[in-house]
């Protein structure tokens, strides 16, 4: 049995964390999730998760007051208790092989650090009649993330799989990164060993039309990107985000084929 902690930062996005607790209850195959969750200071979890599947084993934290995203991370992080750890945002999903795909290619490399799968895009808009209804699928996945990196952030955060004993070569999750708290953690890690990818689009990630992704301003982020060239000194980067790398012409060579595993049935992402 592989034995790992999901750790899920949500605030006042209630609807989110059930679907997203529902759909990492229906992981197939020999795994057992710890899912962590800290509330940054929004309304109460506790209801939802008291009332989580009964196949996860769920801790939460609920906040008084926000302290960020990424604190709210490794907040979770001190709750987690499984050698294996993932990260998994309230409005992404697994779909029901992700967890043992991951676990099975991490266990035939004890020398890798992550694994990874690839990732399914997918823009949603409310739906007339409740929840969401899909507009626009596009595959996320790269020949060689890691040879990406001082570009672009390759990888979606919750299609990840690594071991703990990263954090104690690298610390935990950098709170000054801001938005950028995902690829700046890639980045230290990269010198620990080679990656394992599984080429399927096992994770799905939400694009919302209402714009209400972090990611959906990047001139915004621009600061916290500069931030982040400063640290790891990084060619002079142009705000993108993980929609807008499918779409660029200069990623065309670095695109690489996937498999397609979600049926598009919009109930793996619950009510709007």
């Amino acid at each position: 049995m592989f034995h790992i902690s999901v750790l899920v930062a949500t605030r006042n996005r209630l609807a989110h964390l059930r679907a997203c607790l529902q759909a990492l209850a229906q992981q197939r195959g020999p795994v057992a999730l710890q899912v962590c969750v800290v509330n940054d200071g929004g309304a109460s979890v506790a209801e939802v998760c008291r009332n989580a599947d009964r196949r996860l084993s769920v801790r939460w934290l609920d906040l008084p007051q926000a302290v960020g995203q990424v604190a709210a991370r490794n907040l979770a992080l001190t709750l987690a208790e499984a050698e294996w750890l993932a990260v998994c945002d309230d409005d992404d999903r697994w779909l029901p092989d992700h967890a043992a795909a991951l676990a099975e290619a991490l266990a035939r490399r004890p020398d890798c650090p992550l694994a990874f799968t690839d990732a399914e895009l997918v823009q949603l808009q409310p739906a007339p009649q409740g929840g969401w209804q899909p507009l626009v699928r596009r595959v996320f996945a790269w020949r060689d993330a890691q040879g990406l990196l001082q570009r672009y952030n390759p990888l979606v955060p919750a299609s990840w799989l690594y071991r703990r004993q990263v954090h104690g070569h690298v610390g935990g999750f950098d709170e000054a990164m801001s938005h950028y708290w995902d690829w700046d953690f890639l980045l230290r890690i990269q010198t620990l060993g080679d990656w394992v990818r599984i080429p399927a689009c096992l994770t799905l990630y939400g694009v919302y039309t209402d714009g209400a992704n972090q990611s959906a301003h990047p001139a915004q982020m621009a600061p916290a990107l500069a931030q982040l060239v400063r640290k790891h000194r990084l060619a002079a980067l142009a705000p993108s985000n993980f929609w807008r790398m499918c779409e660029d012409p200069a990623l065309a060579t670095e695109r690489s084929p996937s498999q397609r595993v979600w049926d598009g049935h919009p109930a793996v992402w619950g009510e709007a």
